[in-house]
């Protein structure tokens, strides 16, 4: 929803657990299709959040596209959901190559990319996009790394958030306005 020219959250109740299994069983096909397997933990079975999920679900796909692109075929992304407090904790862990630490340091920046300047099928946006999500939601983002290793990328989202008010019901009379007489001929 679009208010004044900025984009305004739209937050709403929603099982956190079913959202992500949901997001996990359609992105499962591409990870097959890529060699990979794709794995959701949570701890436990539902998990009431209120969120803004269609941005949620663009982070999360982020992390997934991230993950699959830096993993070998073979490998395996895990995602794993905890509650702490009134916090969910979300880890999106590969076992792919890896950062370095100046990679790390610079992983949120915009446009960073690989050490030789390319990243497979992306543009550096992406864990910035995150991060920007994750602050919207007064929530947080950390990574860490192991080069030759894998990465974890670990979100922190507080479950409750003010909720959006409910828009107010139209006022006035809604009537059904004749075609003009110039589309009646066209279609009759």
């Amino acid at each position: 929803r679009c208010t004044g020219g900025t984009a305004v959250p739209y937050i709403h109740k929603e099982d956190l657990v079913a959202r992500i299994q949901t997001l996990c069983d359609a992105a499962n096909l591409f990870f097959l299709g890529a060699g990979l397997s794709l794995e959701f933990a949570p701890e436990m079975k539902t998990l009431e959040a209120c969120a803004d999920f269609v941005r949620l679900d663009i982070a999360l796909l982020n992390l997934l596209l991230n993950a699959a692109n830096h993993s070998y075929e073979g490998g395996t992304v895990r995602i794993a959901l905890s509650r702490r407090g009134d916090h969910a904790l979300l880890a999106v862990s590969d076992s792919g190559c890896g950062m370095d630490a100046d990679q790390v340091q610079n992983a949120f920046s915009p446009l960073a990319l690989g050490e030789d300047g390319t990243a497979p099928a992306g543009y550096g946006l992406g864990l910035g996009v995150v991060k920007r999500i994750l602050q919207l939601h007064g929530g947080t983002v950390a990574l860490s790394s192991t080069l030759g290793v894998g990465t974890t990328v670990s979100l922190s989202l507080p479950l409750r958030q003010e909720l959006e008010p409910p828009l107010p019901p139209p006022s006035g009379e809604f009537r059904a306005i004749p075609p003009s007489p110039y589309l009646e001929n066209r279609f009759s």
